[in-house]
């Protein structure tokens, strides 16, 4: 924790408990509670790095762009970190970051791929997500569309560190 910083117990937020009904309603209804410019979304099986916050601030919002993302580690269920070299996706993704510096923008890279892996991933402000209409009930691309979606109102930014840890679902990869 930097110096000053307040203990993640004592930073302003809300547990609210409920049915499930699916990422994307659970999102579209969190953005709805918050009161906060930015919204940085967290998905369950996935966790952050403790200057996440910090650093998103100071390259998105800082900067006054709408929205970003930080590139991502990815773990298994057991909160270990998955070696790229042996697994294909894991891979996949670190070249796609890699290689998103080559390409015009960062939303030209996201067309092929989702450098962004998960919805939990992203920092949005919370105008941009009203004005999108929100995350639309996809199961699986829902993150990637409001992405692409996002796009379209304004560029995205990457945080080149790794301050997301994605759990990655075998099923799925």
């Amino acid at each position: 924790r930097q110096a000053g910083a307040l203990p993640a117990e004592q930073l302003p937020h809300r547990f609210v408990a409920r049915e499930r009904r699916g990422a994307s309603e659970t999102v579209n209804e969190a953005a709805e509670l918050a009161t906060g410019a930015y919204i940085c979304l967290l998905n369950s099986d996935d966790f952050m790095h403790e200057d996440r916050v910090r650093r998103m601030v100071a390259n998105i919002a800082g900067t006054g762009a709408q929205w970003g993302f930080s590139s991502t580690e990815c773990v298994d269920a057991d909160g270990n970190y998955i070696d790229p070299l042996h697994n294909r996706y894991v891979y996949d993704l670190r070249c796609a970051v890699g290689d998103a510096g080559a390409a015009p923008t960062i939303g030209f890279a996201l067309m092929t791929q989702n450098i962004a892996a998960s919805s939990g991933n992203l920092f949005v402000s919370r105008k941009l997500l009203r004005a999108l209409g929100g995350f639309h009930r996809y199961r699986h691309v829902h993150g990637w569309d409001f992405c692409l979606r996002a796009w379209q109102l304004a560029g995205p930014v990457i945080v080149r560190e790794a301050t997301y840890c994605h759990g990655t679902h075998p099923r799925y990869h």
